[in-house]
């Protein structure tokens, strides 16, 4: 060999050699990152960047918590403050969980045991980390409504014949050099256009298929893990046939890596068309495979959800495993609203309901914020089975609430049908635990005592209602009730609330010196004084 020729291998082999070997280096630091991440796991939250409505992918529409009660109890923002999945799968797993209260002894034990084996945990983590890194909806997108695209199957016929005619004119190279040379020169033109084309209609796609590939990688990382985790490892053998279909038909899918072998690939790829190939053979995978893949991420994703329940699970103090009873009782000892919980300034409450209960007290007291501190833990309670509690017991019901009741304009919905059909739903689901705020506050005084009184009454003898009031009239109408209230002590031309939740009706108000403190003028204020002593003491009707 020529001694020219001879440096030129050499040079060739060490160029070779570089970008190999700095390419294992890129690697071995990614997944370094990657550990340490997954580690730290355990200490910190991992900085969420998801789509809001991604989170939503695996609801149903099977859900126990309707809509209206997550948006009432603020569930987004705890579930924010709460989540420490790996990757959106478990967050979105999660997600569902909370609004469907099945919690079994199975989930406690899952939790245990990835607590007691946090080094094998944190492996698994990172695998999550590493495979399930996707944040555009195009994933979701293709999961939910895959179908045929009907351009790229019209080009189907054209890539192949593109793709034989190259392999022919390298043949022909043997035969007939100048004819071989102008038709290989046509064909990278072809080539170029198809590829081009290929690559505008399915860029997205592309990029799912490659997650897709990444839940099979995922997969097999999983299967070399020691945690049984109750059998949700063992039973993901029952995608083992889809696992070598993702492979056959997935796994020539390349990823750019950034780095000198992309233009090698480019270069491969544009004399034997290998991505648009493969995006028709993908497309037609995922068509007829849409389901089975489905299902291979949801139990994905319930494995990931176990590891950050695990991780939130240690990291809350105040917490307690629940005692589900079969009467109406429900108590709690030091129980925590968990957005004020993650903020550092929760005040705990204690109380023991055996009976539907009416809530009053002044503006600002912390009604309000106590029935969501209740409606989030029975949710907590029912789909995780522990509270932000010392103690908290309660009966295995379902859950709805009326508290943030909003009008809409465009629905052509006033604020009272709103509240109307929010409490309805009530009406028609039996045997459930109702939290209302402020009951029929969109209508006048008299039609909202009368209506409270009788809707309340009526929800009483089919479950158990935890409802909130200014009306102090109703403390005494509701004979069936008990009476607890919130109050405030005025200092120094100030308000100070304690927010403790104490026996009886409230005895107190705070409206109009809450005017005051706000420096409305006097004349305002006085006057409203002096009329509302009116009113109590019945010298004009209303």
């Amino acid at each position: 060999m020529p001694y020219d020729y001879l440096v030129l291998l050499i040079l060739f082999l060490v160029i070779i050699t570089c970008v190999i070997s700095y390419n294992i280096y890129l690697n071995r630091s990614y997944n370094e990152n990657l550990k340490f991440m997954a580690e730290s796991a355990w200490e910190k939250q991992i900085e969420r960047k998801y789509n809001s409505q991604n989170i939503k992918f695996l609801l149903d529409g099977k859900e126990k918590v309707d809509s209206l009660t997550w948006q009432d109890l603020e569930m987004d923002q705890i579930f924010s403050y709460f989540d420490r999945s790996f990757s959106i799968a478990g967050s979105q797993a999660l997600y569902k969980k909370l609004h469907s209260l099945n919690y079994s002894i199975k989930d406690k034990k899952i939790i245990d045991e990835i607590l007691e084996n946090k080094e094998a945990a944190s492996k698994l983590g990172k695998n999550f980390l590493k495979y399930i890194n996707f944040k555009d909806d195009d994933f979701f997108e293709l999961l939910k409504t895959s179908s045929p695209d009907e351009k790229i199957k019209a080009m189907k016929p054209l890539i192949y014949a593109c793709f034989f005619l190259n392999l022919f004119s390298l043949a022909l190279f043997f035969i007939n050099m100048l004819l071989a040379l102008l038709l290989f020169l046509i064909l990278r033109i072809v080539s170029g256009v198809i590829n081009h084309k290929i690559s505008k209609l399915s860029s997205a796609k592309y990029k799912s298929f490659l997650s897709i590939r990444n839940l099979q990688s995922l997969y097999l990382e999983l299967q070399k893990s020691d945690l049984k985790l109750e059998g949700l490892i063992e039973d993901l053998d029952r995608h083992e046939n889809l696992i070598k279909l993702i492979k056959k038909n997935l796994g020539s899918i390349y990823t750019k890596t950034g780095s000198d072998i992309d233009f090698l690939y480019t270069s491969f790829d544009n004399l034997f068309l290998h991505q648009a190939r493969t995006i028709c053979k993908s497309t037609d995978f995922v068509n007829e495979n849409l389901e089975s893949i489905n299902n291979l991420y949801k139990d994905l994703a319930d494995i990931d959800m176990y590891l950050g329940l695990a991780i939130s699970y240690e990291s809350i103090e105040d917490k307690c495993m629940v005692d589900f009873k079969e009467d109406n009782l429900l108590s709690a000892k030091n129980l925590h609203n968990p957005i004020l919980y993650y903020k550092g300034s929760s005040v705990p409450n204690t109380f023991e309901f055996n009976k539907s209960i009416l809530l009053t007290g002044s503006n600002a007291s912390g009604k309000s914020t106590f029935l969501r501190s209740l409606g989030s833990n029975i949710i907590f309670a029912e789909s995780l089975g522990f509270a932000f509690a010392d103690y908290f017991s309660l009966p295995r019901k379902n859950l709805y609430s009326a508290i943030d009741i909003r009008d809409s304009i465009d629905k052509n919905v006033s604020y009272f049908m709103a509240e109307t059909l929010a409490i309805k739903r009530m009406i028609e689901n039996k045997n459930s635990i109702y939290i209302l705020d402020e009951i029929f506050k969109g209508t006048n005084t008299i039609d909202r005592i009368s209506a409270a009184l009788f809707t309340l009454k009526y929800l009483s003898k089919q479950g158990l209602v935890i409802a909130a009031s200014h009306d102090i009239e109703l403390t005494k109408l509701l004979d069936n009730f008990d009476n607890y209230h919130f109050e405030e002590i005025i200092e120094n031309r100030d308000i100070v609330f304690d927010y403790k939740l104490k026996e009886g009706p409230s005895k107190t108000r705070n409206a109009i010196e809450i005017l005051r403190i706000e420096n409305y003028p006097d004349e305002i204020v006085e006057k409203a004084k002096e009329f509302s002593k009116i009113l109590e003491d019945k010298k004009i009707e209303i």
